[in-house]
């Protein structure tokens, strides 16, 4: 028998658990964590899952939930397995810390994310979860640019910049995409004003990376927004006049603050070509390659990167503990299986999202639709490892998915 009041619960705890993973392990004020960046919102989803777990009707619903991802969680289950025997294989070799098992393990926390979103969004739809994630990276940002203002942040071309630029980036550039999914189940409005606010913060991280995640991601709303005006009156009416305000709000913006884009532009320029970050870049990856090829089936052991410094010399590499890009990193550290079982991980909801655009829209527009979402992703993992150590994209898989079979059933 369904007792109404424990799906009450499932609902409001549901929101909490998704403003907290919109924040992350980022916000500045570290009382919000526990240890290791596990977050109040953490205890309180994994306290409520353990409660859950007792509720025969709410069970039910998360292990049919769990049947519907068997197949991601069969990948990050031989992922966070593999990374725990390459653990084990290099501690004698390079060595191993207690924290790195607890970043391993935390993978399994992930999987439990992903299930209870299929739950949630198969019984009370998408709208909710993402709203409260995407509004959890609004206060986030605006914690941020609060600090900047109150604090005596670096200044850049008289613009101050934000604390940890490239990981708030990083969180913005996401937070934009996935703004834009808000627009397929008519809350317009909150995608069109949520992926303005976001776009202009990110020119406060003076990050390459966090622009063009970013302006895929305002792609993704373009399309959108095509594609839900093709169904319904009201979206044909609303669609070019929020395209309108878009680009008056873009043009006025660039208009009054023409010469400091110039400005910002230039410094981005000097700092490609002069200090050659993208080379710098491009040596990290090339050494997770190698350390790939030379160790091939356990890698280094997880968070031994940085012993690619002294492996590859002729690399000229600065000293780092990691390669500041995911692939890499999980080449480096987990061998060959790793990667392969993270790359059909790091696929999976984006075959998922296919299924559901391209019954919505024109072939042309739904795969367009679908690339700015891979590439959004594919460039977090390329700047950052955050996909690996924070809820975004396992919140994206389980949306997603619930969303498929929210729609299929």
């Amino acid at each position: 028998m369904t007792d109404v009041r424990n799906y009450r619960v499932m609902f409001y705890i549901g929101l909490v658990a998704a403003l907290f993973w919109g924040f992350g392990t980022n916000l500045l004020d570290r009382r919000w964590y526990f240890v290791h960046g596990v977050s109040v919102g953490d205890i309180v989803f994994i306290g409520w899952t353990a409660w859950a777990l007792t509720r025969r009707d709410v069970a039910s619903d998360l292990l049919r939930s769990a049947r519907v991802l068997a197949v991601p969680l069969g990948f990050m289950a031989v992922f966070a397995v593999w990374l725990l025997a390459s653990v084990m294989v290099n501690v004698f070799r390079f060595g191993a810390q207690w924290s790195d098992v607890f970043a391993i393990l935390r993978l399994f926390y992930f999987s439990a994310v992903m299930v209870f979103c299929v739950a949630f969004v198969t019984r009370f739809g998408l709208r909710p979860l993402l709203l409260a994630f995407v509004i959890g990276v609004a206060l986030l940002t605006l914690g941020r640019l609060a600090d900047a203002v109150t604090s005596d942040a670096p200044m850049v071309t008289g613009l101050p910049l934000l604390k940890d630029p490239n990981v708030i980036g990083n969180m913005l550039g996401i937070a934009v995409l996935m703004s834009s999914m808000l627009i397929f189940v008519g809350s317009a409005r909150w995608a069109v004003t949520l992926s303005i606010f976001f776009a202009a913060a990110s020119a406060l991280t003076f990050s390459k990376g966090a622009w063009f995640m970013v302006m895929f991601g305002i792609g993704a709303n373009v399309l959108a927004l095509m594609m839900r005006g093709r169904y319904t009156m009201s979206g044909l009416k609303r669609t070019p006049v929020m395209a309108a305000a878009c680009a008056l709000a873009i043009v006025v913006l660039l208009g009054y603050n023409a010469e400091r884009f110039a400005e910002m532009i230039a410094l981005k320029v000097e700092t490609t070509t002069v200090d050659n970050s993208m080379g710098l870049r491009f040596r990290y990856a090339l050494g997770g390659a190698y350390a790939m090829i030379d160790n091939p089936v356990f890698g280094l052991g997880f968070r031994n990167y940085y012993v690619v410094e002294r492996m590859y010399p002729e690399l000229l590499l600065p000293a780092s503990d990691n390669a500041h890009n995911v692939f890499s990193q999980i080449a480096a550290v987990g061998g060959l299986p790793a990667l392969l079982a993270f790359m059909l991980l790091f696929s999976y909801p984006f075959i998922q999202l296919w299924s559901l655009v391209r019954l919505r829209s024109a072939t042309v527009v739904g795969a367009s639709y679908v690339a700015c979402a891979v590439l959004v992703f594919f460039l977090s993992g390329a700047v950052q490892l955050q996909i690996v150590a924070q809820p975004f994209f396992w919140v994206f898989t389980g949306l997603v998915k619930g969303w498929r079979s929210r729609s299929s059933s």
